[in-house]
């Protein structure tokens, strides 16, 4: 499932909830360090940052958590500094 105009991202209480099982599809994905935004953002460290991987991993997060989760890579600076807590 896509993310429409109508479509609202997940809060981080949302997220929360299901901690667990989001880590374990970051960890299958080879997606590491998990962090958190207070606007329920999500950013990881990979060694080899792909859109693909995005795009696969955002799919799996939405059907876990019922909302888009966001999903970030560290290699963004601003992503990296605002996404603080640990998932």
């Amino acid at each position: 499932m896509g993310v429409g105009q109508a479509e609202r991202a997940a809060t981080a209480s949302e997220v929360r909830v299901h901690a667990e099982a989001v880590r374990d599809v970051l960890a299958d994905a080879g997606l590491r360090e998990p962090r958190m935004a207070d606007d329920g953002s999500v950013v990881v460290h990979s060694d080899a940052p792909s859109l693909l991987v995005l795009g696969r991993v955002t799919t799996q997060l939405h059907a876990i958590v019922g909302y888009h989760v966001r999903l970030f890579f560290d290699s963004t600076p601003a992503a990296a500094r605002w996404a603080t807590s640990p998932l």
